[in-house]
């Protein structure tokens, strides 16, 4: 059902461009990797890195990542706008993300 009326949801077409995983027979398991610690980036790919800033409520952290491309760092995620995520941003930017232009 849609959620925003009782009328059924109608059924979609087929889209052949996107490609999914069989869930049921694909078993999905955490990375074998310790989480970032403050201040620092673990690495999960060539130019991908993983982030971890704590948060100031029942949801304790997000996950951040960074790729290291030919401009400099592409960051995705960036938190929420408060004091907290900004000092956390700048150990960042003072420590493992110095030394690079941030691209975006």
């Amino acid at each position: 059902m849609n959620p925003m009326s009782d009328k059924p949801i109608p059924p979609q077409p087929a889209r052949p461009d996107i490609t999914r995983p069989d869930m049921a027979s694909d078993i999905m398991t955490p990375l074998a990797i310790d989480p970032p610690k403050a201040g620092e980036m673990v690495a999960l790919a060539d130019d991908l890195y993983w982030m971890r800033f704590t948060l100031p409520f029942r949801l304790n952290h997000i996950n951040l990542y960074a790729f290291d491309t030919e401009d400099g760092w592409l960051l995705l995620d960036c938190g929420i706008n408060s004091q907290a995520i900004a000092d956390q941003w700048q150990i960042m930017l003072d420590g493992p993300l110095s030394g690079r232009p941030i691209c975006g």
